[in-house]
C-alpha cells in the first residue's frame, strides 16, 4: 500500500501504519530543492528489522538506513523539486525464527 500527497506537505507529518513481513510501504511526498535539510525516522514495533529508504524524483537513492533493528533516522538534501519516494522495508525478524506483521510509526520533519 501506498500514500501520497500530491501538493508540498507544510510542516512534520506521522504516519502510523503495520506492515507484512519482508514487504515494502511506499509513501510520496513533495519536497522542494534549496529549503535545507529533511529528516525522516521510522521507529517499529521490536517485531520486526526494518530498513529506510528514499529515492529522488528519477528514482535515485538518496539517503539509506540499514541498522539491524527497527530503529532509523536518516537526513538528506533535496536537490531537485518533485515527489521523492520514501520506502520502508521489513527486512527479517528480531528475536525469533518467524516472521510477523510489525507496526511502525514513521515521522518527518
Amino acid at each position: 500500500m501506498s500514500v501520497k500527497w500530491a501538493k508540498p506537505v507544510t510542516g512534520p507529518i506521522t504516519i502510523i501504519r503495520r506492515l507484512a513481513p519482508l514487504k515494502t510501504d511506499t509513501i510520496k511526498l513533495r519536497y522542494e530543492a534549496g529549503k535545507g535539510k529533511a529528516r525522516i525516522a521510522v521507529r517499529g514495533d521490536g517485531d520486526m528489522n526494518l530498513d529506510l529508504e528514499v529515492l529522488d524524483p528519477k528514482n535515485k537513492v538518496v539517503a539509506k538506513g540499514t541498522e539491524p533493528d527497527d530503529r532509523e533516522e536518516i537526513t538528506f538534501n533535496p536537490t531537485m523539486t518533485g515527489m521523492y519516494t520514501i520506502r520502508v522495508l521489513s527486512v527479517n525478524p528480531i528475536g525469533r525464527k518467524t516472521p510477523i506483521w510489525c507496526e511502525y510509526v514513521l515521522t518527518t520533519d
